[in-house]
């Protein structure tokens, strides 16, 4: 058997990937989540959860309590439910319903954030950049390692 080139190996690896996780979904129905940071990057990606039909958005959480009204009435309006809305991120974590949790803080809070989820055995999606120092970053890694949960850094389209 030859070698395979590095393009068709990353091609095989993503399909395999995709399929894994169309299955997952498939085999659990939905996802419900929680979205720390609702102004800016956050919102965004709230309403890009909120518009699949496999995603629950239970909870936004932000420290700014004016955001609440207006982005908790349009994900109502989009998904027929409304979130519930907190300012201490960490009452997302005492959700057992709660599936994954994404982060659109600034970059300083994300170890913090992280390590809490996963040690409430939420799954995250983060954005760019996964820490803030390079010691929050192994503390991350050896947080994720021991609780086994899945944690995926977003790259501006590019994960």
């Amino acid at each position: 058997m030859g070698a395979i080139s590095r393009r068709t190996w990353l091609k095989t690896a993503s399909a395999l990937a995709t399929m894994a996780a169309s299955q997952e979904a498939r085999a659990n129905d939905r996802v419900v989540m929680g979205i720390m940071a609702i102004k800016d990057r956050g919102w965004d990606l709230a309403l890009e959860f909120g518009m699949r039909d496999d995603v629950e958005i239970r909870y936004l959480a932000d420290p700014d309590s004016r955001l609440f009204d207006e982005r908790a009435q349009k994900l109502e309006q989009t998904k027929g439910k409304r979130p519930q809305c907190v300012q201490d991120f960490r009452r997302m974590l005492d959700g057992k319903e709660v599936d994954a949790i994404a982060i659109a803080t600034p970059d300083h809070w994300h170890a913090r954030m992280v390590i809490d989820a996963v040690d409430a055995g939420k799954d995250v999606y983060i954005e760019k950049p996964m820490s803030h120092t390079i010691p929050d970053g192994f503390a991350m890694v050896k947080a994720v390692r021991n609780t086994k949960r899945i944690v995926h850094v977003g790259t501006q389209r590019r994960s």
